[in-house]
């Protein structure tokens, strides 16, 4: 089973560059955006793929729980447009008779959501030798499916995948190593690319360009060393965000600084309204942006298995996200040192 190493990006823009003179490599370099979502990420690419190191790698991440359940009322069952039911914290607070119909929606739709497990047995769609995940259904573990993926070594044995299928996977990964010399905008977002009718699609040759967007596997159940994998692809990652944390004052000017732009800039965090954060309910406390979802499943004692289930299903991606708080913290309290932090000034 093959190993990736950096040699199999030796014909790469960016690694010749690293061979440039001062002159050619401060000629050479441009401001590129890479968004990566729906991919899995081959979780051994930070140290083999020197593109890693040219790149300024962040990550957000949201607690499972919370983030299962928005989808649920987003774009699985509760945000049907016909059937679905609308939240409305006023009513969630006030009205007992919307509350109860809250907890029976929950109770019945919730299950079946879940036990659909993405789309197929594998839980990740084959499309043009990509292996990717599917939004708008339940996945368990997601975001650590998206750091754990793996596409050669050790981890690839449990799959079982057949040559050819393996062969498709070498032809992916040489088509999407092969040709970042210069990448293309337009090209640099999986969404777009593969979804978006009106892109000409002969113009992504490579589908997406960006380091790790080669592709990777990470289908069946997830034990302790996928979360190992997964914890390791994160601590690679130059910052790691939480997304109940992006409107605290100290979160959002340390992006800035990391970005280079003004603390008060309009598109900063914390200058952000809810539409633009993608919020389908606003928050109007600290504990209802960490703990809105779950403080519903504890609320009613009918939903105390489904709520079981779900912490259950999610474990290993619980562990991981407590990681990723580790990790903001001591990348906050770096920053604040670093820059005499005072939120007062």
């Amino acid at each position: 089973i093959m190993e990736r190493n950096p040699s199999w990006f030796k014909n790469l823009g960016i690694a010749k560059r690293k061979e440039a003179g001062p002159r050619e490599r401060r000629n050479s370099y441009k401001v590129h955006y890479v968004e990566q979502e729906f991919l899995p990420m081959d979780w051994n690419c930070p140290k083999s793929d020197p593109r890693w190191e040219d790149s300024l790698s962040i990550v957000v991440l949201r607690h499972p729980i919370e983030r299962h359940m928005s989808e649920f009322f987003y774009k699985g069952p509760g945000g049907n447009r016909e059937n679905g039911f609308k939240l409305d914290k006023q009513k969630l607070h006030t009205d007992e008779e919307y509350s109860q119909q809250l907890s029976e929606f929950i109770y019945k739709y919730l299950p079946p959501w879940m036990a659909k497990k993405g789309s197929g047995p594998h839980r990740q769609r084959d499309n043009d030798f990509k292996w990717f995940f599917i939004g708008e259904v339940y996945m368990d573990n997601f975001q650590l499916r998206s750091l754990a993926g793996c596409s050669s070594g050790e981890c690839m044995k449990r799959y079982h995948m057949r040559k050819g299928k393996l062969e498709r996977m070498e032809e992916g990964f040489r088509a999407s190593t092969g040709f970042y010399t210069e990448p293309i905008s337009a090209c640099t977002n999986f969404f777009d690319v593969m979804c978006k009718p009106h892109l000409d699609k002969r113009l992504c040759r490579n589908r997406v360009d960006g380091p790790c967007f080669y592709p990777a596997v990470a289908w069946g159940d997830m034990s302790e060393d996928d979360l190992a994998r997964g914890i390791k692809a994160l601590e690679a990652f130059d910052v790691v965000l939480l997304m109940e944390k992006l409107n605290d004052e100290d979160q959002s000017a340390f992006f800035a600084d990391v970005m280079g732009v003004h603390r008060d800039v309009t598109f900063s965090f914390n200058n952000m309204s809810s539409e633009a954060m993608n919020s389908q309910v606003g928050k109007a406390s600290p504990r209802e942006v960490t703990h809105f979802y779950r403080d519903i499943l504890s609320r009613f004692e009918l939903l105390r298995d489904v709520q079981n289930l779900l912490y259950e299903e999610n474990r290993l991606e619980i562990a991981l996200f407590e990681r990723a708080i580790e990790l903001n913290s001591l990348m906050i309290d770096q920053w604040k040192t670093e820059t005499k932090w005072d939120v007062s000034v």
